[in-house]
């Protein structure tokens, strides 16, 4: 492999830069809050609000908000990923991983583990990876994707954890199979948020596996409303995540006993809160959704089926 991988871990988004860029023209300024005319409709009169310093929008008469990465998806008509990577290019400071998730930790906090982790991360090498990631079946653009690095001192993966504006938060890391402990280590204080949600793209429909290198495959595979939820159950803080995104989530968790019985918890948690529910059953003896290839994958995506339906065998 040649070349530096991208880091879009690494950059604060230039907010003014990329409204320019949009056509976005700033009408008058109160403090960090600035109105323009909405670049979403035709208008004559200013109703559109943007941060200037985060970000964050809001358009009455559209009755929609949201982060400047929306913005950019909606005005070019571009998934997340591509929004990314184009507000990426139109300016950008860079920082350190460790630098970022200090200016995203409130002042009175204390130094979270996770710098450790950061400063760790960015004294890996972007272009080496192990052996094991390809042999598993992922390629050189899904490293790339997620920015995951390989850190032989440990021997684990270890990636970074991104909001939806792509603001790294936190860090996962992966043993190698035939190293003691648990498979997925999290640093302490660790909390729970659905993964990937930077390259989360909306749709009427989220696809959860339990595991983040599923969710991984199945971006590599096309299906970019894939997302990990990190456990085998769904926290207060993920579902309200969800809310206002989706209404209908498919499940597609291990193929095992355990994998069945988070399946089962899942429905309870996220039918009381209002969403559609699908199950996926797949095919005898495929574990999880890293054994398939990509037609056994729309195959078993394909036959998903109501909750109801699986639980009464309908």
């Amino acid at each position: 492999m040649e070349g530096r991988l991208l880091r879009l871990a690494d950059t604060d988004l230039d907010v003014s830069s990329v409204l320019d860029a949009l056509g976005v023209e700033v009408v008058s300024q109160r403090g960090d809050w600035a109105d323009a005319l909405c670049p979403l409709h035709s208008e004559n009169d200013p109703s559109f609000s943007v941060n200037l310093t985060h970000g964050g929008w809001v358009c009455r008469p559209c009755c929609a908000r949201g982060q400047l990465l929306d913005l950019v998806s909606r005005v070019r008509e571009i998934s997340r990923g591509d929004a990314i990577q184009w507000a990426r290019g139109q300016g950008s400071r860079e920082r350190s991983s460790a630098e970022l998730i200090n200016s995203l930790l409130p002042r009175e906090a204390p130094v979270s583990v996770s710098l450790a982790w950061a400063e760790r991360y960015d004294e890996l090498s972007p272009t080496m990876m192990t052996e094991y990631w390809f042999e598993r079946g992922f390629n050189e653009s899904t490293m790339r994707q997620f920015d995951v690095r390989f850190d032989p001192d440990q021997e684990t993966l270890i990636w970074p954890v991104r909001d939806e504006s792509a603001n790294t938060v936190s860090f996962i890391k992966r043993r190698l199979p035939g190293t003691r402990g648990a498979k997925y280590l999290y640093p302490s204080g660790f909390n729970r948020a659905l993964f990937p949600q930077d390259h989360f793209d909306y749709g009427d429909r989220a696809l959860l596996v339990e595991g983040p290198l599923d969710s991984m495959w199945l971006h590599q595979h096309g299906y970019p409303s894939a997302l990990s939820t990190l456990g085998s159950d769904v926290t207060r803080r993920q579902v309200d995540w969800l809310r206002g995104k989706v209404g209908e989530v498919t499940l597609a968790f291990d193929n095992d006993a355990a994998g069945w019985r988070a399946t089962e918890l899942l429905v309870g948690q996220l039918s009381r809160h209002g969403f559609g529910v699908s199950v996926v059953r797949l095919p005898r003896n495929f574990k999880d959704v890293q054994e398939l290839n990509e037609a056994e994958l729309k195959e078993a995506l394909a036959s998903a089926r109501s909750a109801l339906a699986v639980k009464f065998g309908v």
